[in-house]
């Protein structure tokens, strides 16, 4: 295996906060966050993000308390965590993953700072910031780059024989941005889209693999979805059965029984967002941070669903993974 090093699109800019214990000293700060429930990018990453902040001097039940919501699927739910939250008083929102997080930390206070994770929107487009390099207001952090993570994607499927055969994809609400990257680019690779979006969790994999089958569907694309991670199994499975490679962002899937994936190390994201984090709550004000983008992406393989799919993968595949299950 071999790990890639995450690599800061900004990089003469230091993160870190050496100067956070002072200026903490005396005082309690409280964070609250918006962001997926404990599926897997929050599992192995959350605990990334309260160790950066501990390094920087702030220790959760010490001299920092960490309110969590977990978002639904109801986004309104979301803004009322929000806002119970700015009620108490908070020194600092951290939202992850999704665009409505961000809208509702912004109309729960008017002066709090943010740091966004934004994975399935972009984060300039939607207003957030005025750009990468100089965001502006209080919203920075760190822009996953959907444009640059569809594209790779498509390509390494569009390398699986048969080449141009229909794509599938499942996605949902909260990848409906992420979806229509995809439709965007895929054309460029000769590939034609057989899409199915999920509605109201929990979602009815049986129907939407059934309509994926009956419309001629070879290969999937899953979208990385705060309410699909926890079914990876399921997904893995339904798509050995019904005989199509898949592409997943999260290497979870890949553990799962999935063929691929291609995304970002999540460690690495999370342990950003706490430097970040902890260097706002050291007094710099997210203006003048400039925005972050990931340049490293990590390809995993199972040959063993390969085999089981009675496919073999090309050596222009091979030759690029990070990691492989025999």
């Amino acid at each position: 295996m071999r790990r890639r090093e995450f690599i800061t699109s900004l990089g003469a800019m230091s993160i870190h906060a050496p100067s956070a214990l002072a200026q903490s000293a005396g005082r309690s700060y409280r964070i609250g966050v918006l962001g997926p429930g404990r599926v897997y990018n929050f599992n192995v990453g959350f605990p990334a993000l309260l160790d950066e902040l501990r390094k920087a001097g702030f220790v959760d039940g010490r001299n920092l308390k960490v309110d969590v919501r977990h978002i639904s699927a109801d986004p309104q739910s979301t803004f009322e965590d929000a806002r119970m939250i700015a009620a108490i008083g908070v020194d600092l929102f951290i939202t992850l993953s999704q665009e409505f997080t961000v809208r509702a930390a912004l109309a729960a206070s008017a002066s709090a700072p943010i740091v966004a994770q934004s994975t399935h929107f972009d984060i300039v487009e939607k207003g957030f910031a005025e750009s990468l390099a100089r965001p502006g207001g209080r919203v920075t952090g760190l822009h996953l780059l959907m444009d640059r993570l569809a594209e790779k994607q498509l390509e390494i499927v569009s390398e699986i024989l048969p080449e141009h055969a229909p794509l599938s994809v499942l996605y949902d609400t909260f990848t409906d941005d992420q979806h229509s990257v995809v439709q965007r680019l895929a054309p460029g690779r000769g590939l034609r889209l057989i899409s199915h979006r999920l509605d109201k969790p929990p979602y009815d994999w049986s129907s939407a693999f059934a309509d994926l089958e009956a419309k001629g569907a070879r290969k999937l694309l899953v979208l990385s979805s705060p309410f699909f991670t926890a079914h990876a199994q399921t997904i893995s499975g339904m798509a050995i059965r019904a005989g199509l490679p898949t592409m997943f962002i999260f290497p979870l899937y890949v553990d799962a029984g999935g063929l691929m994936s291609y995304g970002v190390d999540i460690v690495a994201i999370y342990r950003r967002v706490g430097q970040y984090a902890a260097r706002v709550l050291a007094g710099t004000p997210p203006a003048d941070l400039p925005i972050e983008q990931p340049r490293e992406f990590r390809l995993k393989l199972n040959l063993k669903t390969a085999k089981a799919l009675g496919l073999e993968l090309p050596t222009s595949i091979l030759v690029r993974a990070d990691e492989v299950i025999e």
